[in-house]
């Protein structure tokens, strides 16, 4: 909501492990925004589907999912329907493979890292809960360097 608000202000966002209600809602923003959407497929906290199941400590409720959450930002940041898509190595065989998915035509950019087997959790983070709980961490790559990274390719114009 701030980066659709205060374009000024905010450069770009980054959402790990949650998706966007107001964006899949339809809401305008001033200027078009880069964003970044890290997800595992197997989040049981919030699902990669729209849902409202949730794990036991997050409030059950309508939880926009993330192709929808995508979608939203495609369509307000001038997306083309083409994406390509980048595996990324499987650096630690820990029952997590990652991808890079990016639309093609876009005004700001729109990238996904959609973590197949990964759970709520930060991808190269701790593992805070166990993966009964929260689903597996990720450790093919840095969820915190990848959003620096994107970060420093998308600066406030």
């Amino acid at each position: 909501r701030l980066a659709c608000e205060r374009p000024g202000v905010v450069a770009a966002i980054a959402a790990v492990g949650g998706t966007n209600q107001p964006a899949a809602a339809g809401g305008r923003c001033a200027a078009r925004v880069p964003v970044l959407q890290v997800h595992g497929v197997d989040d049981p906290c919030w699902a990669y589907e729209t849902r409202t199941a949730a794990c036991a400590f997050l409030e059950e409720g309508r939880k926009v999912g993330v192709d929808d959450t995508l979608a939203a930002w495609r369509t307000r940041d001038g997306c083309g329907a083409t994406a390509s898509d980048e595996a990324l190595p499987d650096a630690a065989p820990y029952g997590t493979r990652a991808l890079r998915r990016t639309w093609a035509g876009c005004a700001a950019p729109v990238v996904h890292l959609r973590v197949e087997g990964g759970g709520h959790t930060w991808p190269g983070g701790h593992q805070y809960l166990d993966a009964d709980t929260v689903g597996r961490v990720s450790r093919d790559f840095n969820a915190s360097e990848e959003i620096v990274r994107f970060f420093d390719a998308n600066p406030r114009r």
